[in-house]
């Protein structure tokens, strides 16, 4: 026979089994379509052209398809894969660590703390 489950889940599993996980991913979407494009394209010239050509030349990534650089070169597909994979990895993947553990403390702390009598 199966025990019933007295222990009911962490905050950080109870969180994403709700409405919530809709509205992180949206945020998400939008963190990543605002920022980490940029920050992709950024990583981009650097790793292909150097720091000295995004710092110093001004050398940037064109909007639309196929993607050039500013001065009219063609930008390799696998740099501009890997950049554009690794920055979604470490937004998506990293704020969403990052919010399981500040749920997890905030949760720690609260559960054991023993309520005061008024």
């Amino acid at each position: 026979m199966s025990e019933p489950q007295s222990k009911k889940p962490d905050l950080g599993t109870r969180a994403f089994n709700g409405p919530f996980a809709i509205v992180w991913a949206l945020f998400l979407f939008l963190l990543f379509g605002l920022v980490g494009v940029r920050l992709a394209n950024a990583l981009l010239v650097c790793w292909v052209r150097g720091i000295d050509a995004y710092l110093h030349q001004g050398i940037r990534v064109l909007k639309g398809r196929p993607l050039r650089f500013s001065d009219g070169v063609s930008v390799p597909g696998l740099p501009e894969a890997v950049t554009g994979f690794a920055v979604f990895v470490v937004t998506v993947f990293g704020l969403s660590f990052l919010l399981l553990c500040i749920l997890r403390s905030y949760e720690k702390y609260f559960r054991n703390r023993k309520p005061e009598a008024g």
